[in-house]
């Protein structure tokens, strides 16, 4: 770099040989600056989170799919998955290794622009530490050319004063001399130096021409990898938001169908409620028309039962009064007596017999009351446990439903 800035001072125009070889010597810093740079320069500390996160995340990706081609190999030998089964793994772990590769993608461009902006700023570092040292060395060599020009007329002013007498003349003569001299050094210096700030000058314009067109291809390449990860990003949502509506229509056929089996399984037990109740309500209906039946039958026995007593008791009256009477023919009517008696115990027996049918098929028709009460309430419980499993259903249903949406989103 030493020999090439020498020769520009030199000619003091860039030729096209030394704009390559200058190039070059740009292309070879950004490589030394890519290999010397450290470990904690390469970096860029608001870059460091998102790529621990993306490595995590790639992590995180190949020990789910490890672990899930474990469980399908130890799967394989004891459980052989449906069509439908093997279709939804097939689609999972292509969305997985989609998003695997979108990852590793993503972080291969992050790290490639770490690495051109670190090239970057190596190259802006050496392109200012030189100039800086240009200006240096070219202000050391103005400043020790004057002092050691002043030191040797200075020397020789006194070499001069040392080995000569004191002569008015030739000492006038001799500080002209020395004055022109000294008057045409200072114009050699003066020229020089303005050649210093035109090559200064032309080396702060090359060098900025390098800095814009490095500016336009960091760019240009940010430009690119921002439309890469749009692109990809892009596709992420769509693949998201299709698997989404897949497994949202998945889901809602599946609750449909659970709820057209619980709306059938209720009208199902609504019509079994129905006909038991109205079979509950024709039986009472019956039981409580035996029961008035029975009891009016009842009283109409005992209000007969009354009659005869009394006809009985009116009769043994009148015979008493009437003794002389009957005495004569009093077998006829001991044996008439007798009669009558046989005729209403053998109705009273029979009435007997009739009422005893009578409460054996009341308590019978009470008995069947109490076992379909005994049968409804065992039917409400299968309702109440029947809808109990239905929401049991839906609830694992829709936690289901939520985990897989939140698998998504993440």
């Amino acid at each position: 770099m030493g020999i090439l800035i020498t020769s520009e001072e030199s000619s003091g125009t860039a030729s096209p040989l030394l704009l390559s070889e200058h190039t070059d010597t740009v292309s070879d810093w950004k490589s030394a600056a890519g290999s010397s740079l450290p470990s904690s320069a390469r970096s860029s500390p608001k870059r460091e989170p998102l790529l621990s996160s993306l490595e995590k995340k790639s992590a995180s990706l190949d020990s789910y799919n490890s672990r899930k081609e474990k469980l399908a190999s130890k799967s394989k030998g004891h459980l052989k998955l449906t069509p439908k089964d093997q279709k939804i793994l097939d689609v999972m772990k292509s969305r997985r290794e989609n998003e695997r590769a979108c990852c590793q993608r993503r972080q291969m461009l992050h790290h490639q622009w770490e690495r051109e902006k670190r090239q970057e700023e190596m190259v802006k570092s050496t392109l200012e530490n030189i100039r800086r040292k240009m200006i240096r060395v070219t202000n050391l060599k103005s400043e020790r050319n004057l002092n050691e020009i002043w030191e040797e007329e200075s020397k020789k002013l006194e070499d001069i004063d040392a080995t000569t007498p004191a002569d008015d003349g030739t000492m006038t003569h001799r500080s002209d001399q020395l004055l022109e001299e000294l008057i045409k050094k200072e114009e050699v210096r003066v020229r020089m130096s303005n050649r210093r700030k035109q090559k200064k000058k032309h080396q702060e314009e090359k060098l900025q021409d390098l800095t814009q067109e490095e500016e336009l291809m960091k760019k240009m390449l940010q430009e690119k990898q921002e439309m890469d990860i749009q692109r990809a990003s892009q596709k992420k949502q769509t693949m998201v938001a299709n698997s989404v509506a897949k497994i949202k229509k998945i889901n809602t056929e599946r609750f449909n169908k659970y709820k057209t089996q619980k709306e059938f399984l209720n009208t199902q037990e609504r019509d079994v409620c129905e006909s038991l109740s109205q079979v509950l309500a024709q039986q009472q209906g019956q039981v409580m028309g035996n029961l008035d039946k029975l009891n009016s039958e009842r009283v109409a026995l005992q209000k007969y039962k009354r009659k005869i007593f009394d006809k009985r008791l009116e009769r043994s009256r009148n015979l008493k009064h009437q003794g002389e009477k009957e005495k004569c023919c009093g077998r006829k009517g001991v044996e008439e007596l007798t009669e009558e008696q046989k005729v209403q115990t053998h109705t009273c027996s029979a009435s007997m017999k009739a009422q005893k049918a009578r409460e054996d098929r009341l308590h019978r028709e009470i008995s069947h009351a109490s076992n379909m009460k005994r049968i409804n309430r065992y039917l409400e419980l299968w309702k109440e446990k029947t809808v109990e499993h239905l929401s049991e259903k839906e609830k694992r249903l829709e936690e289901i439903q939520a985990a897989r949406e939140q698998q998504m989103n993440e």
